[in-house]
């Protein structure tokens, strides 16, 4: 009891005050219109979970089956003891993910895992050791969130340590911007860059965010205020663990080697030949967006991916003059979050009360509270033929829509539909010459291809000279290096393609 009291009068005193004057308020007084925020200490919440925010308990019961119906947080009693600081950096934590989702409910789960990771350092607690978990292997996406919960402690290092950077070097004010930017991760940073009317001290260019992302992975191997006009330093987190090299090389001239980099992840290549020489990067110029192709042809809809979302495709179809069997058939490829995000095919004859109707691989099960009828979960692994019964509808018109909900913190790569067919209404389409009629708020007709750009630099260890290498369209650089004997030399190399999780593909060889 005294350590509930402890843990309550400190959250009212300290966290509370110092969340809100960072990051903004909560949603108060809320769902149940008390301004008290609630907190359950229970057992049998899972063995990894010390606490959580659940947005779901700020919707009313009766759309969310297992809301409790209060803003409040969730205390795991069989592993996160109330004495001890462990537990008020919990709530830190947390209470920055109540106000997040006030201002910015559906922020990416990166952004905001590094924002709560940064009120638990402002607050004066231990971080976790999350950030060594990054460092000691940087080579991982910055902009991703794991579907695996057992694979996500070294994400919530990285996107502490760039929110604490973006903290260090745009201050105060920039990072409370990004907090409440309506649009997500790395667009919203573009977004407060421009309206502070960010630029570079070295080049009085504008700075963008795949420009701050090059710097903070310059920052994580240098730790270095001494370095150019002192960019390279947390200087808000001294702890900060340095970064080494991903590869070494020792023998120069190198024969062409080829290498894959996450995209916003980062290989630092460690060179140490004394001698003059020079690089050749040569870098993909294209990746692919999903890791399948559409099913025919080159293209398909996709459901577009993000957390608390909600992406529809419609069609109206004129079944006046059709009698007797009537089918929708078409083609399925989907990574979805198992159990918490779902599409629905669904039918309307008004355009705005919709039936969801059953489909052979879809569920009825719903273990969370979140599904809305028959879906569409889990992952197919290839495509699938899918054919629904509209006979129903005969003699009528109606419209026919795709729809993703998804909830909060955890999105798969989403779901794709090709080679779409009402025979009886002489429909069809494969959508490779226009989007077939369907109109799209959130989907995306797409192709399999994105184009690939890099980020590179090159830093000498005798004088700790960082060069930015431009690199044109065709993703290729040319790198003269002269080293003495003892000195070293580390080419900095990252993927900068968006709305993707497929790695980039670069060779270097040393001549």
């Amino acid at each position: 009891e005294d350590e509930m009291k402890a843990l309550v009068e400190t959250f009212e005193n300290e966290i509370y005050p110092t969340n809100r004057e960072f990051f903004g308020s909560e949603w108060s007084p809320g769902i149940d219109g008390d301004e008290h925020i609630y907190i359950l200490y229970s057992r049998g919440l899972g063995f990894s979970v010390a606490g959580y925010f659940s947005s779901s308990d700020s919707t009313h019961p009766l759309i969310q089956e297992f809301s409790n119906g209060h803003e409040m947080f969730l205390f795991n009693a069989d592993n996160t003891p109330l004495s001890g600081q462990y537990a008020y950096s919990v709530l830190a934590h947390e209470f920055q993910h109540m106000i997040h989702w006030n201002n910015d409910l559906n922020e990416t789960s990166w952004l905001n895992e590094g924002a709560s990771e940064l009120a638990v350092l402002l607050n004066g607690y231990d971080t976790g050791g999350f950030d060594s978990l990054y460092i000691s292997d940087p080579d991982l996406q910055l902009n991703d969130w794991p579907n695996d919960q057992n694979a996500t402690a070294p994400h919530y290092g990285a996107g502490f340590l760039f929110m604490a950077y973006f903290l260090d070097r745009f201050g105060e004010e920039a990072t409370q911007l990004l907090v409440k930017d309506p649009a997500n991760g790395l667009d919203s940073v573009d977004d407060v860059l421009q309206q502070i009317g960010a630029t570079d001290a070295v080049t009085g260019l504008p700075i963008t965010a795949d420009d701050v992302f090059l710097d903070w992975v310059l920052t994580n191997l240098l730790l270095d205020r001494s370095i150019g006009d002192g960019r390279y330093i947390y200087n808000n987190y001294p702890s900060a663990r340095r970064a080494s090299a991903t590869e070494t090389f020792y023998a120069c001239p190198q024969e062409p080697v080829t290498r894959s980099v996450h995209q916003y992840g980062v290989d630092y290549i460690a060179i140490e030949c004394a001698g003059d020489y020079t690089i050749q990067f040569t870098g993909s110029t294209v990746t692919r967006l999903l890791p399948v192709d559409p099913y025919s042809g080159d293209y398909a809809f996709w459901s577009n991916k993000g957390d608390e979302s909600n992406m529809t495709l419609t069609r109206e179809f004129d079944l006046s003059g059709v009698s007797g069997n009537i089918e929708l058939s078409f083609r399925a490829w989907y990574d979805i979050e198992e159990d918490w995000d779902y599409v629905y095919v669904e039918v309307s004859e008004d355009g705005e009360t919709w039936k969801i109707l059953t489909t052979p691989s879809g569920t009825g099960t719903d273990p969370s509270g979140n599904s809305y009828g028959w879906g569409y979960t889990g992952v197919t692994g290839d495509w699938i033929e899918e054919t629904v019964d509209l006979s129903d509808y005969a003699g009528k018109k109606v419209f026919v829509r795709f729809e993703y909900i998804t909830d909060a913190a955890v999105n798969g790569e989403g779901f794709m539909v090709d080679d779409v067919r009402v025979d009886a209404a002489g429909y069809s389409s494969d959508f490779e010459a226009d989007e077939g009629g369907w109109v799209a708020e959130g989907f995306v007709r797409v192709q399999n291809i994105l184009p690939q750009t890099f980020k590179l630099a090159l830093i000498k260890t005798n004088d700790s000279n960082v060069t930015i290498i431009p690199i044109p369209p065709d993703q290729t650089a040319e790198i003269p290096i002269s080293l003495q004997s003892g000195e070293s030399a580390y080419l900095v190399i990252s993927g900068t393609t968006r709305f993707t999780r497929e790695e980039a593909s670069y060779q270097i060889e040393i001549r």
